[in-house]
């Protein structure tokens, strides 16, 4: 966390105007720069959405140049901004990369960059566990190593020192959630590195965040945005297509075996801290871990399946002996809560658990507009409850920040409409407009549906695809990006293709950075991936000249959520198939298809490996809203147009 140095003058006060910056500023001090009228074109409509406090939404197409588009109004509001993205790693660059081609032109504009509490070295958390031990016994001197970090660093950010997609396992010995914060009560309060980063987030002028952060405080009751930074006048949502997803993490409930755990851990870590011995507590807590025992027990003899028709009956047992547990739990804290700070965190942590578990056995809830499920992976399970449709909380949301609001993304409508993402939403706009890609896909780009292929969801189409696109990814010269819609189908293909000559870099084998890595290293390569990787991966300037999609990415029927909303359009005589089903596999479709043209540079085959393609009368729909429109028949004509391709 820091702010952007001031290193040139200010730009003179006539002299700031959209255009003056586009076709002047920048084209002078930005090599290679070249002014684009959509750019400044959608940077104007931004400004005006700012300046009139109005709600504005824009699709810009790869190509555009949207991030310069909002950055510019950005640096000229008056008030504080916040800038929101879909991802921790959008957020550095934005922060490390974009944001600095401007701040000469703004020298004295304020910029930060706040993520969120996991993101934070917490000294009381990895001081408690570094005595404990806990630190070493999942990474023997680690503790030692973070220790000699923590005097130098001054952002606490723990990307610097772990490698949080690796080692999972050390994150919550050495970072805060929001039940276990001390806060000001916390002896390190005055060295905390979240408190120092909002903070310095509070006296920005522009403050980057992503959404998990973002809309995690805004639906959450313990700490509202408002509360964190209460001088922000605009919003500025890029990657906006993430919000329906995001959101609906943060407007349901859920109890999961994670956070009981945590709480099992922490209870007798407190007990040692303040010398404290009681053994009354220690079997409430014995009882709670053999209750977490009984049902990981349960599930995992029993497999459930993610969605229940009848929720209440499979999953009441288990709940009931949860909510017990925590109940009598609840009532021995409140005797100990006074003896230390972290007993009282402890007693909220319960209390909050043990309403969660009464709010799913209230029978008199109205089940229609909410969605039960279960979850179980490994020694893991969670109870899931969410609202349906959360348009109206969305909207709520925006119309009492009395502030302007802009959404923008590469990928939000269908058929030029944005209806879709309007409706699931709630968005109410005062202006919508689409700015098309710059770039020529039909020159660019050739299609191809593979052939003859078994139908999609099962193992047999895995193989047949893999083994199909054999000689294409051998004729390929330049790079390929092979994107999956199941971990399973992905490891199949995976162990397929290691016996052929090229390097392959396979999700879950090494960090997305160090996956990215070896791929930009290595000439001829191919990445593997699945959901996380259609979208905020850009190669642009790797020779990425294949791109390969094992099928269309329907939502999965049986998604508690689609299923619920299902049944609703059913009910009221619609088609879901037509109205959630197919726009939902469009926009994931528009996005993994946006990995393969990234630059006016960038040329490849897209291979589409969907044998419903050939048949479906959906397919005319489906090639609509891609952006290009050669479609090729064959292998032969495949290997021909690689082979003609010229790679930069």
């Amino acid at each position: 966390m820091k702010d952007l140095e001031n290193r040139n003058e200010l730009i003179e006060s006539q002299d700031i105007t959209i255009s003056n910056i586009f076709d002047k500023s920048l084209q002078g001090s930005l090599k290679g720069y070249c002014s684009r009228e959509a750019q400044k074109n959608l940077s104007v409509d931004i400004h005006n959405v700012l300046r009139g406090r109005g709600v504005g939404i824009f699709e810009a197409g790869t190509g555009t140049g949207k991030t310069l588009s909002y950055l510019v109004p950005a640096f000229l509001h008056e008030n504080q901004v916040l800038l929101s993205t879909g991802t921790k790693n959008l957020q550095d660059q934005l922060f490390f990369k974009d944001i600095p081609l401007l701040s000469d032109l703004f020298p004295r504009k304020r910029i930060s960059i706040l993520k969120g509490r996991s993101n934070y070295l917490c000294i009381q958390r990895f001081k408690q566990n570094s005595e404990l031990g806990s630190i070493d016994q999942i990474n023997p001197s680690k503790a030692q190593e973070i220790e000699s970090w923590r005097h130098r660093t001054k952002s606490g950010d723990l990307t610097e020192i772990i490698d949080t997609e690796i080692q999972k396992d050390l994150e919550p010995l050495v970072s805060s959630t929001a039940e276990n914060c001390l806060g000001t009560d916390c002896n390190f309060y005055n060295e905390c590195y979240l408190y120092k980063a909002r903070e310095i987030a509070s006296k920005s002028d522009i403050v980057i965040v992503n959404h998990y952060l973002l809309f995690s405080h805004l639906f959450m009751n313990e700490e509202h945005v408002r509360n964190i930074l209460p001088d922000v006048s605009a919003y500025i949502i890029d990657e906006a297509h993430k919000i329906p997803v995001i959101v609906r993490k943060f407007i349901g409930d859920i109890i999961s075996s994670q956070k009981l755990r945590e709480l099992v851990k922490d209870i007798p870590k407190e007990q040692v801290s303040v010398g404290h011995d009681d053994q009354n507590m220690m079997n409430l807590v014995n009882s709670l871990e053999q209750t977490i025992l009984y049902i990981e027990a349960e599930f995992d003899s029993k497999k459930p399946v993610k969605n229940f028709d009848n929720f209440l009956t499979y999953a009441k047992p288990f709940l009931l002996r949860l909510e017990n547990d925590l109940i009598r739990l609840e009532s021995r804290l409140r005797l100990l809560c006074e003896r230390s700070d972290g007993f009282r965190q402890i007693l909220k942590r319960v209390r909050s658990a043990a309403e969660a578990s009464m709010l799913f056995l209230d029978e008199d809830h109205e089940s229609e507009e909410y969605a039960y499920w279960v979850e179980s992976k490994g020694k893991t399970f969670s109870f899931h409850r969410a609202p349906v449709l959360f348009a109206n909380r969305l909207k709520s949301v925006i119309e009492e920040s009395k502030s302007p609001w802009v959404f923008t993304s590469a990928t939000l409508t269908i058929g030029q409409s944005f209806e879709y993402f309007l409706e699931e939403t709630g968005i109410q706009t005062d202006m919508e407009k689409v700015y098309p890609s710059p770039f020529d896909f039909d020159s660019a780009v050739r299609g191809l549906v593979m052939p003859n292929l078994p139908w999609p969801g099962s193992d047999q189409h895995t193989i047949a695809l893999t083994e199909g696109c054999m000689k294409i990814l051998k004729e390929n010269a330049g790079r390929t990006f092979f994107l999956f819609t199941s971990y399973r189908a992905m490891r199949i293909a995976a162990e397929i293709l290691r016996d052929q000559k090229k390097p392959i870099f396979v999700q879950g084998e090494d960090s997305k950075l160090g996956l990215i890595e070896g791929f930009k290293e290595n000439k001829g390569s191919i990445l593997m991936g699945t959901d996380s990787f259609w979208e905020g991966i850009d190669v642009s300037g790797l020779d990425l000249t294949l791109l390969i999609i094992d099928k269309l990415p329907f939502p999965v029927p049986d998604d508690p959520i689609v299923k619920q909303k299902s049944r609703m359009i059913s009910e009221r005589g619609g088609n879901p198939f037509l109205e959630i089903s197919l726009p939902k596999a469009m926009l994931s479709l528009k996005q993994g298809f946006g990995r393969l043209i990234r630059s006016e540079k960038d040329r490849g085959l897209f291979v589409l490996g969907d044998p419903r393609m050939a048949t479906k009368s959906y397919r005319g729909y489906i090639k609509k809203n891609l952006p290009f429109r050669v479609w090729i028949d064959s292998f032969d004509e495949a290997s021909s147009w690689l082979n003609r391709m010229e790679l930069k």
